[in-house]
């Protein structure tokens, strides 16, 4: 008996079509991958952003209520407040030649030697500094309109806090009337 001999059905030169395709398949599927991961990443990146400002804000709150607290049990006088803003007591703008007192030098920016540092805020986790406020007298006479009382002080309390990020800052203003 002769021996079986088995042709090859193989063509005669291989052209590699199929390896083309799946490279070109694989780089759409790649491609598709990174596209679908970036809206998660700006979606992580809002959330985290938003979760800073929320501990910014709660800051500035703590220390507004920090300085009102403040003028409460001291009762500033008139004469303690100065336009350079001297431990952290502010004569209003139009005393200081138009300029707000957290806008002044030293107060929220640079060494803050001009504005009191929120020593009753309990801080859980890090963030860049402790937050700090001013206050202004903004009136030694005031009457209440509501109420009638008068002799009364008007103060201007203006707190700012920084989250973990530099730029993630919040400001917070409250009017604070001690008779």
């Amino acid at each position: 008996m002769l021996p079986l001999q088995l042709k090859s059905r193989l063509p005669h030169a291989q052209r590699g079509a199929s390896l083309i395709v799946s490279l070109i398949l694989l780089a759409v599927i790649a491609l598709l991958v990174v596209y679908g991961a970036h809206p998660l990443l700006t979606e992580q990146k809002i959330a985290s952003n938003q979760n800073d400002r929320t501990l910014a804000f709660q800051l500035a709150e703590l220390a507004l209520k920090s300085g009102e607290s403040y003028v409460a049990s001291n009762k500033p006088v008139a004469s303690s407040f100065v336009a350079a803003c001297t431990g952290g007591l502010c004569l209003p703008s139009q005393s200081a030649g138009g300029t707000n007192a957290w806008e002044r030098s030293n107060v929220f920016t640079g060494t803050y030697n001009n504005s009191l540092q929120c020593t009753t805020c309990t801080i859980t986790g890090e963030i860049l500094q402790k937050p700090r406020y001013t206050i202004e007298l903004l009136d030694s006479n005031y009457t209440d309109a509501v109420t009638g009382t008068s002799g009364a002080s008007l103060y201007r309390i203006t707190s700012r806090a920084w989250g973990r990020n530099a730029n993630t800052q919040v400001t917070l203003q409250s009017y604070y009337v001690v008779s």
